[in-house]
């Protein structure tokens, strides 16, 4: 069983395949439950990344890293780091739900923004 899981990917929205199969592997190999879920989380976190990285002036080539381990909790632990800096959302119509759909499927969901970028943290139970 692996350990821990580390993806980076370019800012590119052709790369989030390859979080979701890398992500989907390791979650089996770890026995976690409701993949399907956390695979979603993560996709809409990845996809925001992509998206709405802004603030940083390399923000076009900087990487977006996804890391996930399991946790003393028996939880599982994600990370999705970006060079972008938080925005509030704001919803109109179709767009905006990224991170209420986030808290929806997994048991916490924290956003921190620095200077150096945003840090979407989200926690899930295994079982």
């Amino acid at each position: 069983m692996a350990d821990a899981l580390q993806v980076s990917i370019e800012p590119d929205p052709g790369a989030l395949r390859q979080v979701r199969s890398s992500l989907r592997s390791w979650l089996v190999a770890v026995g976690a439950q409701q993949i399907d879920d956390v695979i979603l989380a993560v996709d809409e976190a990845v996809a925001n990344a992509v998206e709405h990285g802004h603030g940083h002036p390399d923000v076009s080539t900087a990487a977006i890293t996804v890391s996930a381990h399991v946790g003393a909790d028996d939880a599982v632990h994600i990370e999705v780091r970006d060079a972008g800096r938080w925005r509030m959302p704001t919803p109109n119509g179709e767009r905006g739900r990224g991170i209420g759909i986030m808290r929806s499927v997994m048991d916490e969901v924290d956003v921190r923004s620095s200077t150096e970028g945003t840090v979407v943290v989200m926690r899930r139970r295994r079982s």
